[in-house]
């Protein structure tokens, strides 16, 4: 294997092993899939069950639309996600 190839291997070992890229992916394609329906929707606020502490409604979103979103607006909004219970679920675009 060229040390090129086993640099990528080891920095890809690295991230797999780190518990923190699970929790930053979890936030990220839940905040992701949230926001989609919001829009979809043409909803400014949402509450849904949260994936890490299973809480019901304990996960919202909140869209800001129209010119407070300033360079968001052509995205759907700026967008917020927080849980109630989960200290580490929480997002801001």
């Amino acid at each position: 294997m060229k040390p090129i190839e086993q640099a990528r291997a080891d920095l890809n070992a690295a991230e797999a092993a780190d518990p923190g890229w699970e929790k930053f992916e979890l936030v990220l394609r839940t905040g992701i899939k949230l926001k989609a329906v919001m829009v979809k929707k043409g909803l400014t606020l949402a509450k849904t069950k949260c994936p890490r502490c299973e809480g019901v409604e304990s996960l919202h979103g909140r869209l800001v639309v129209g010119s407070a979103a300033g360079r968001h607006r052509s995205s759907g909004g700026a967008f917020r996600m927080w849980c109630d219970t989960c200290p580490d679920i929480r997002m801001m675009e």
